[in-house]
């Protein structure tokens, strides 16, 4: 007998040194602009922020350890920072957008730049089938970083903390380099 597998779901999960995220966390509650104003809207812990060198120097990191696992380079296609207050969260969502087909990202992460205790967890939802669904809770650290399937929905659980929780998300194509 032999064992055939049909689906798998998988997420990489790094960390980068050297990042000054005092700073970065500064530029992203300092200079970010929120993407919608509705408190009610899905994305209105979303931040625009500018490009900048911490940023930089994450996301090169990040291409480059995902490069030793895959052999693939990550193209950038966005990015935006998440500032969530006391009992703000994220809503489950994915990625994936139907209205640009042809467009799509094939991964997503995230990088934890201001993290305090009680701020809340990042949680994977994936299918075990058409019926079953499953999760998996992701407990954020400052200078980690989790990539993961566009499609797959995920969500942020409350933050608890006094303090501010700052993350960068982005999506990147991947890029074969075989």
């Amino acid at each position: 007998m032999k064992l055939n597998l049909l689906t798998h779901t998988s997420y990489l999960d790094g960390s980068v040194e050297g990042i000054d995220n005092e700073k970065l966390a500064h530029t992203c509650i300092n200079e970010g602009v929120r993407n919608n104003e509705d408190p009610l809207f899905n994305r209105y812990e979303d931040f625009a922020i500018p490009i900048n060198e911490e940023w930089n120097k994450i996301f090169e990191n990040i291409q480059y350890q995902y490069k030793q696992i895959n052999q693939d380079e990550l193209e950038l296609m966005d990015y935006w920072a998440q500032l969530h207050r006391k009992y703000e969260s994220t809503n489950k969502h994915n990625h994936f957008n139907t209205n640009e087909f042809q467009n799509q990202p094939n991964v997503s992460g995230v990088y934890y730049v201001q993290i305090p205790k009680g701020a809340g967890k990042l949680v994977l939802e994936y299918n075990i089938n058409q019926y079953q669904t499953r999760t998996h809770s992701i407990e954020p650290v400052v200078g980690n970083f989790f990539i993961f399937d566009s499609t797959l929905d995920h969500y942020v659980t409350k933050n608890l903390s006094d303090d501010l929780r700052v993350a960068i998300s982005f999506n990147a194509k991947v890029k074969n380099s075989k």
